[in-house]
């Protein structure tokens, strides 16, 4: 049954085992899809096997699992995805931010909620970013600039059979709701800074799961925008510098 750590603990296992070996671990990637099948909400999110409302917290890693999966060539059903998404649009915060736990509004329109957080923003925006590339929203996206084969030349590419196009076309989205609700999050991100910075004496957990988030929205928002893969950007600069700093104080 579902543990209170499950929706992590199956995503992190679906990263490790698609890194390893995708057609190795194929039965164990198999199992971890049909678990998020079955735990997901009704409304689309997931959260706590206790609780109906979603957690935008553990949503984000239930979109990384899916969007590893497609990655990794399983069939998927793409309308999990979309009502995803459409949960996370539905539970922004009227200002731009994400909470915690989202309230569904009972009419048209965004709401106030409650337990809005930088940390949250991030992952709610990194979630739509990351469903959206699932869906191929922002275009092919898959790297096949590595093939696997040493000495192969860089202008000959592998070709790779995609099982998935016919049932993505199923899983329809438009990418304007998607966009906008990033440009709001960016509007009140912008007035509310990460403030965290190295030498604080007390340094809240919750300062490195933002940066570890923050690093997905920002690889995520390149594609999305289709911008050129930037190798050393100053965001990656920035947070590697702070970890270091604070790893030299300690």
């Amino acid at each position: 049954g579902q543990q209170i750590k499950s929706n992590y603990e199956a995503a992190v296992s679906i990263m490790l085992l698609s890194e390893i070996s995708k057609n190795r671990f194929r039965s164990e990637l198999a199992t971890f899809q049909r678990y998020y099948n079955e735990v997901q909400k009704p409304h689309g999110g997931f959260g706590y096997a206790s609780e109906k409302v979603g957690d935008v917290s553990q949503t984000q890693y239930a979109i990384l699992a899916l969007w590893t999966l497609d990655r990794s060539g399983f069939k998927l059903d793409y309308n999990r995805a979309s009502q995803a998404i459409r949960w996370l649009l539905s539970v922004q915060d009227v200002n731009g931010p994400w909470p915690y736990r989202g309230t569904v509004p009972t009419r048209p329109g965004l709401i106030a909620q409650k337990q809005t957080s930088i940390s949250m923003a991030f992952a709610g925006a990194a979630s739509l970013l990351i469903g959206g590339d699932a869906l191929r929203l922002w275009g092919n996206t898959a790297s096949d600039e590595e093939t696997g084969i040493v000495g192969l030349p860089k202008a000959v590419k592998i070709y790779k059979e995609d099982r998935n196009v016919s049932n993505r076309k199923k899983a329809k989205i438009p990418t304007e709701p998607l966009m906008r609700a990033i440009s709001m999050m960016e509007r009140w991100q912008a007035n509310n800074p990460l403030t965290v910075k190295p030498g604080d004496k007390k340094t809240p957990y919750w300062y490195y799961y933002t940066i570890y988030t923050i690093e997905r929205y920002e690889s995520f928002l390149e594609i999305a925008r289709g911008k050129p893969a930037d190798k050393s950007p100053a965001w990656y600069n920035q947070y590697v510098g702070e970890l270091m700093k604070m790893q030299d104080e300690k």
